[in-house]
């Protein structure tokens, strides 16, 4: 060896590497750092070199240039929640000792179970990422509808255990829970991860969703007709049946929320089929309840707005009893969040009976400054509340026709480091897969990148998120918010009638945001929407659990009155591609449709409704479904039933396919494009007749459909009435020529 130099192996690998978190950090409060500390008995050496691995030390990165001698820390700015390793090296000029052991900070991404599934034939196979702090897995399973676990393994799956499988017959589903014991859960504690699936092997298509009732402010139905037409229709087309009342606008007495509730119970209770949907349209009256301060700060203790009420023991007879009125709670500091006795602010800080019915809320009174995101500018802040109004449901629109598509990803911006953070990190795996979930600065990535999913958590006040976003920054025609189911959380704007919400404008804004919840506290549950659940069965599902489950952590707030949906509960996150082009041909008494295929070749095939209006009810007259003739084609239906009458009919076809996600498959269907059908003849003259018999000869059925046919069943009806009406009446063969 020359005289003057170092080997290598005369410098000895650094020692008791540390790593710890630094959110909110000067000089803009904003900044999250990785502050890494190490000892070293090296007496040689010129300096330090850190590297840094994304990926569990598979490759690594050197941070900046090597650190001086002496030197026994570092700093390293991150996005906030990243989950990176880090390592040092001693060097002297070209030579390197060997690296420290890796070390890592605990983040809240290290407290949550990345679960998603994939199906072979007749197999789930789960799957999560390999976890170095791991000691041991356990998985559990029930149905759906039940709400406690199986253990699946009595004894606990090895550290090294990165998936799980079991034979699962085609048509079935199953939530699973995967539970991690770990090291370091809580710095030094060991303590127990989550993580959920709801998995399913080619499940069978939902093709009726049930009623759905829409509740919208009196004053704003004029003023966005047109859009409420279409999304009824919008909504029929999706497999629901729609029913629509009008009630009273928010006039600043909570009291007016009984009277809207007793006309949301009579509506449910008045159709025999379950209301399983409740959407509120406009400043519908806002229920009141609670004593305390769910953000946990003093001044914000009090009543909070509770749409949950609208929600609890709808369409059961008689309904919850628990709600009260004689509490006291002041707030001097904001009066809207007093309670006293019989001010109709209820007293209960807990649900106190379950959500039966899924309850959304899209709400956009009060928010001034969204007057600034158009241009031209609405002439008053009224006409900017009916405008918004319409800009939602025109987005809402153009989601359910696949008019736009969202990316298939989810990102993760915390700025606080706690348990709000598991909740992106947890429910978006099953969603969109633990590698499409990633940290990433909300702002810079959402103002011009396409998100599936967004979770944004910070320190907040009414209007805003620190290091996540600020309702200012929406005021403006080209601020655009590009994701579509959002979970955040902060202080404050939980509290969402106050004016400039956070959470109700990221909804009102430009872009793509459909939903917005305020998420952790308590835990929210969303992961059933990998397999076709709408975010209002999550939401549900989330008042409903409890401290002590099913669904764990529940964490502070559990079953909390204040729990709300800003955005439309129907909606779900795999659109399928609709058909185009939809044509109606009538000869010879017999209607025909024709259609051109989606591009994607994934769609199966084809069913076919009808109806005697374009609100419905329809009845699908294909027994099974129509294959496709490909991608980009032509193709055609006859109806099997002679008409032997003047009157139109409206036609729908819905393409089918076996979509899958990171929750395994299900079939599922597009939005249905509907044509009305002619009143006279084309081509040969023949005026309408009853033929001798019916017959299905004339299309590809293979039967031949009659009265007893179970496609006519109310079962298998989708439809929409308005008002009060009883909804599925007539004989949908009545008048048809049979």
């Amino acid at each position: 060896m020359l005289s003057g130099s170092v080997s290598a192996i005369d410098l000895n690998a650094p020692t008791n590497l540390a790593v710890s978190i630094g959110y909110r950090e000067a000089p803009d409060g904003g900044t999250t750092r990785a502050h890494l500390s190490w000892t070293d008995t090296n007496t040689t050496e010129a300096g330090y070199r850190v590297e840094y691995s994304s990926d569990n030390g598979f490759s690594w990165n050197v941070i900046g240039a090597d650190l001086v001698a002496n030197s026994s820390s570092a700093a390293h700015v991150l996005d906030a929640g990243q989950k990176l390793y880090y390592r040092v090296s001693a060097v002297n000029g070209p030579s390197v000792s060997l690296p420290s052991a890796s070390a890592s900070p605990v983040t809240p991404f290290d407290r949550v179970v990345q679960v998603t599934a994939t199906v072979y034939s007749d197999t789930i196979h789960l799957k999560w990422p390999y976890h170095p702090d791991a000691v041991s897995y356990n998985v559990y399973r029930k149905a759906r509808t039940a709400t406690t676990w199986t253990l699946m393994t009595p004894e606990p799956l090895a550290a090294n255990n990165v998936g799980w499988a079991e034979t699962v017959p085609q048509g079935q589903a199953f939530e699973y829970q995967v539970e991690r014991i770990t090291h370091n859960f809580y710095g030094p504690l060991d303590g127990t991860a989550f993580g959920y699936v709801y998995a399913g092997n080619r499940v069978a298509l939902t093709e009726s969703r049930g009623r759905v009732l829409l509740v919208v402010d009196q004053t704003r139905a004029s003023a966005i007709s047109a859009e409420l037409t279409r999304y009824r229709r919008d909504l029929l087309s999706d497999g629901w049946t729609v029913q629509q009342i009008t009630v009273a606008r928010d006039n600043g007495d909570p009291r007016l929320a009984v009277t809207v509730r007793a006309q949301i119970q009579a509506a449910a209770l008045a159709q025999t089929a379950p209301l399983k949907s409740i959407v509120l349209i406009g400043h519908v009256p806002v229920p009141y309840s609670g004593t305390t301060a769910w953000d946990g700060h003093t001044d914000h203790n009090g009543a909070w707005p509770a749409d949950g009420y609208y929600g609890v023991g709808i369409g059961i007879p008689g309904g919850p009893t628990g709600w009260t009125d004689i509490a006291t709670a002041l707030n001097l500091t904001h009066l809207d969040n007093n309670n006293l006795p019989l001010d109709g602010k209820f007293d209960q800080n807990n649900l106190p009976g379950a959500v039966t019915v899924p309850v959304g809320r899209i709400d956009f009174a009060n928010l001034d400054g969204m007057r600034y995101s158009f241009n031209p500018l609405p002439a008053t802040v009224d006409e900017s509340e009916s405008a918004l109004l319409r800009r939602y449901l025109d987005r809402n629109h153009q989601w359910r026709t696949r008019a736009w598509i969202a990316s298939k990803t989810a990102i993760e911006d915390d700025h606080l480091g706690g348990g709000a953070a598991e909740n992106g990190w947890r429910n978006f795996a099953p969603l969109v897969g633990a590698l499409e979930t990633r940290s990433a600065d909300f702002q810079t990535t959402l103002f011009d990148t396409s998100n599936l999913f967004a979770a944004g958590i910070g320190p907040g006040s009414t209007e805003y998120a620190v290091g996540v976003l600020g309702t200012s920054q929406l005021h403006s025609p080209d601020a655009y918010v590009y994701s579509v189911f959002n979970l955040m959380s902060g202080s404050w704007f939980g509290d969402w009638n106050k004016p400039t919400n956070l959470l109700r404008e990221m909804i009102a804004a430009n872009g793509t945001s459909l939903v917005s919840l305020w998420a952790g506290t308590p835990n929210v549950f969303i992961h059933t929407m990998g397999l076709d659940e709408t975010i209002g069965q999550g939401m549900m599902m989330s008042q409903n659990n409890t401290l002590s489950g099913p669904y764990s952590p529940a964490s502070s707030g559990a079953s909390g009155t204040h729990m709300g949906l800003m955005g439309d509960p129907t909606l779900t996150m795999s659109i399928v591609a609709p058909v185009t082009n939809l044509t109606s041909f009538r000869s010879a008494n017999i209607n025909s449709v024709s259609w051109s295929t989606p591009s994607d070749a994934s769609i199966t095939g084809f069913h076919i409704y009808r109806a005697e209006s374009a609100d419905g009810p329809f009845y699908r007259i294909n027994s099974t479904a129509i294959p496709t003739a490909g991608a980009n084609t032509s193709m055609s239906f006859t109806d099997p039933t002679p008409i032997r009458t003047y009157k139109k009919f409206t036609y729908m076809v819905r393409a089918i396919k076996m979509q899958t996600t990171p929750s395994g498959k299900f079939e599922n269907a597009s939005w249905g494009q509907t044509v009305q059908s002619q009143t006279i003849n084309d081509g040969d003259g023949l005026e309408p007749r009853a033929p001798a018999s019916p017959s299905a000869a004339r299309t590809p059925l293979p039967a031949t459909i009659t009265k007893a046919n179970a496609i006519f069943s109310a079962g298998s009806a989708i439809g929409s009435t308005f008002g009060s009406g009883a909804g599925l009446q007539a004989d949908p063969l009545d008048d048809l020529g049979l």
